[in-house]
């Protein structure tokens, strides 16, 4: 179907009206999703101190470098607050270091791969 350029712009107009409902939603959790930024990442090992980290990376090396030795009384549980800067914040406690780093892990960015 070749259709002119106003044609195309009436159709547009159209499709948009008749779903505008789902284009509002769209447009809002888009708006949402690229205004949300993690501010910081608080992570409690229980039995330790209090560790703040600013990105998921060093979130993650934190958790996989955390000594559980013997010094230490053994390692109660994880609680991991990831915070944005809209005051948003998600709550996670883990009884172990690798549901803690799979929690963690869910927060990277899907990257594209490269060809």
């Amino acid at each position: 179907m070749n259709l002119s350029v106003s044609r195309k712009r009436s159709l547009t107009v159209r499709l948009v009206k008749a779903h505008q409902g789902d284009v509002d939603e769209f447009v809002k959790s888009l708006a949402v999703s690229i205004s949300r930024q993690i501010e910081r990442i608080v992570i409690i090992a229980l039995h330790g101190a209090i560790h703040e980290v600013a990105t998921i990376e060093d979130a993650i090396r934190f958790v996989e470098s955390y000594e559980e030795d013997g010094r230490n009384k053994p390692i109660d549980r994880y609680e991991i607050e990831v915070r944005y800067n809209n005051g948003d914040a998600i709550h996670g406690k883990f009884k172990n270091k690798s549901s803690a780093v799979t929690f963690l892990t869910s927060y990277q960015p899907i990257l594209p791969k490269i060809r």
